[in-house]
This record gives structure tokens, C-alpha cells and sequence, in this order.
């Protein structure tokens, strides 16, 4: 009777592991990782005009790879395609709870569960205006004028227009033109995704349905060992 109790009770005590494991993935802000290791998300560039040498080059897709998720950091890689076929690849990362970012485009990546009224991230003043369906899914919409932009410590003065997937928190298309504060350097670029790994995937149990089934499963487990020991009472 004792090992049945240590079974049921290890079961539990796995499902409330599994609980909270799933509650930590939630920040104390409620920021929410929507993308996972192993995801990519490809863009194709629809006009790229600008004095950088990215710009200057007409790159024309870009691939961002994430490679490493940790709390509420997302470090990715993104593959940048020219026309004569060279890729550089550059490795940055992007904070989506504050936007603490060092990258390429720093604002790729957002938290996942944003509504109208919130901002991209929690220093940014980039409000998402509202939420709107795209191709039956749930898409957050931004438009920004004269904004104040930091990324990778160069400052500049950003007029853009963005669709988020609200659901994981990547951009679906954007077009962005941004002046330096500190220099002459100054880009226009409008790209849209074309291909990802993750909306044809597989559903998958989320941890908190796996809990839930692990629970009701001990509870079958009690009542059919309490229904044998009664039956195997004298």
C-alpha cells in the first residue's frame, strides 16, 4: 500500500514541476517568448535604399535563425543575401522584455502577447495601435513617426509601419526609414516574411495540458489502487 502512495504522490509532485515550470516562462512583467530554438523566419526585401553598405549593396532576403532562447533573450543569427551571392552572417541577440538589443534590426522580435495600447517593449515608446486579423491570424499593427530609435548604440529618427504575429512575436512585414542622430548614415527598406518553421509544425501539448492529464491520471490511479484494496480486503 506504501509504494502505491509513493506513485501517486510522485506523479503529483511531476505535475506541479511541469506547473511551474510553465509559470516561469512567464516574466514578472508578463512578458511571453513566443519563439523557440531551432526557428527561422526568411524575409524577402521588397526596395533597400541607403548609405550603409548593406544598403548600398540591394541585399535580397535575409533569414533570422534563433539559436538560443534564455528567460526573456533571444540570441539569433541573421544570413543577409546579396545578389552576387554572398551571405555574411551576423549574430546579435534582442532583449523582448525591455529591448535591450544587439543587432542588425533590434526590433524583429517581440514579447507575444501584446495587445493595442502596449509597447513593443517595456523603454521603447513604439505603441502597437491595434490588433487585426491577417490571413486568420492575429496580427499586431504599428505605425511610429519621428520615434527615437537606439539600436546597437547608434541613435536615430525612425518613421515606420510594422505587422507583428501576435502569437510569437515576430514581424510579418515592415517598411522603415531612419536618419542618425550622430552621423549622415540613413536607410528606407521595406521586406515581408515568405517562409518560417513554425506555423506548419505539429501541435504540440503545451506543459499545462501535460499537468492537467498527469493529474487527472492520478487521480484514476488513487481510486483503482483504494477499488483493489478494498477488493483484496478479507
Amino acid at each position: 500500500m506504501q509504494r502505491k502512495h509513493v506513485v501517486i504522490l510522485t506523479l503529483a509532485l511531476f505535475a506541479v514541476l511541469i506547473v511551474r515550470t510553465q509559470l516561469a516562462l512567464v516574466q514578472a512583467d508578463g512578458v511571453v517568448v513566443g519563439v523557440s530554438t531551432g526557428n527561422w523566419f526568411e524575409y524577402q526585401v521588397l526596395s533597400m535604399t541607403g548609405n550603409g553598405t548593406e544598403f548600398s549593396n540591394g541585399a535580397s532576403n535575409f533569414t533570422v535563425d534563433v539559436y538560443l532562447v534564455t528567460g526573456s533573450l533571444v540570441r539569433f543569427q541573421e544570413d543577409i543575401r546579396y545578389p552576387n551571392g554572398t551571405e555574411p552572417i551576423i549574430t546579435g541577440y534582442t532583449d523582448v522584455s525591455n529591448g535591450s538589443s544587439e543587432a542588425e534590426r533590434s526590433w524583429m522580435i517581440v514579447s507575444s502577447n501584446l495587445q493595442a495600447g502596449d509597447p513593443v517593449y517595456s523603454s521603447w515608446n513604439w505603441i502597437i495601435n491595434k490588433t487585426v486579423a491577417v490571413d486568420g491570424r492575429e496580427t499586431n499593427y504599428l505605425s511610429v513617426e519621428n520615434a527615437y530609435l537606439n539600436n546597437s548604440g547608434q541613435s536615430a529618427d525612425v518613421n515606420a509601419t510594422m505587422c507583428y504575429d501576435q502569437a510569437t512575436g515576430v514581424v510579418l512585414n515592415a517598411t522603415m526609414s531612419a536618419r542618425s542622430l550622430s552621423d549622415n548614415f540613413q536607410f528606407n527598406e521595406t521586406y515581408a516574411l515568405i517562409a518560417q518553421n513554425v506555423w506548419t509544425s505539429l501541435p504540440e501539448f503545451s506543459p499545462a495540458i501535460l499537468a492537467a492529464t498527469i493529474l487527472t491520471l492520478t487521480a484514476f490511479a488513487a481510486v483503482a489502487c483504494s477499488k483493489k484494496g478494498k477488493a483484496a480486503a478479507p
